[in-house]
């Protein structure tokens, strides 16, 4: 009979320090809980009370709002004309697509020049050419002007040249390498424009 108390008395024992942990885990999350809510309202009202405004100043907001919409609005039939005026057919866009586009790339120049009479100055352009099109490109030429200064310091077309290339298919890329010999001391600017025709 006494081991049956003993049991019993036990297990009441173990059943109380559960419900006082129960207990205690509840009253640190609603602690935690009131804590986080706190927290949220002052963040809240901090918030708030900075990013008020008064009924004119939403008033204003509401005018400007509304003499953009006023301005920058269309009809239908404004919008249909815009469309009808700038659309394009498959044609024109699969020539825009397919017509070769010469670009140069990773062009290096050198100019070399002397003060010394007889001593012929000279200005060197290397580079790559490349058509981005798939059509050939018939006519292909590096078109190279260059500037050098006048002694009112202004430009004076130096040189005014062109570096012929072969034919070039649609994807395909070559080299360009020329030196041009002018007179007038150094260069101030240069163009260096790739040119081409569509027609043999």
């Amino acid at each position: 009979m006494s081991e049956k108390k003993m049991v019993r008395r036990s297990v009441a024992i173990g059943l109380g320090i559960i419900c006082i942990v129960l207990i205690a885990g509840l009253v640190g999350a609603m602690a935690y809980y009131m804590m986080t809510i706190n927290n949220k309202d002052t963040t809240y009202n901090s918030y708030a009370s900075s990013h008020t405004h008064t009924n004119s100043e939403y008033d204003s907001l509401a005018s400007q709002y509304q003499n953009y919409m006023s301005n920058h609005s269309h009809t239908n039939s404004q919008y249909d004309a815009y469309v009808a005026s700038h659309q394009h057919t498959d044609q024109e866009f699969d020539s825009v697509v397919t017509a070769p586009k010469l670009a140069t790339l990773d062009v290096t120049t050198e100019n070399d020049w002397s003060n010394q009479p007889y001593v012929p100055d000279t200005f060197y352009v290397h580079g790559y050419v490349v058509n981005a099109g798939s059509d050939t490109a018939y006519n292909p030429k590096i078109h190279v002007v260059a500037y050098g200064l006048s002694d009112a310091e202004a430009y004076v077309k130096a040189i005014d040249a062109n570096v012929t290339l072969a034919t070039m298919d649609g994807g395909s890329w070559t080299t360009f390498d020329s030196t041009f010999v002018y007179s007038g001391g150094p260069l101030a600017d240069w163009t260096i424009t790739p040119q081409w025709t569509t027609t043999p």
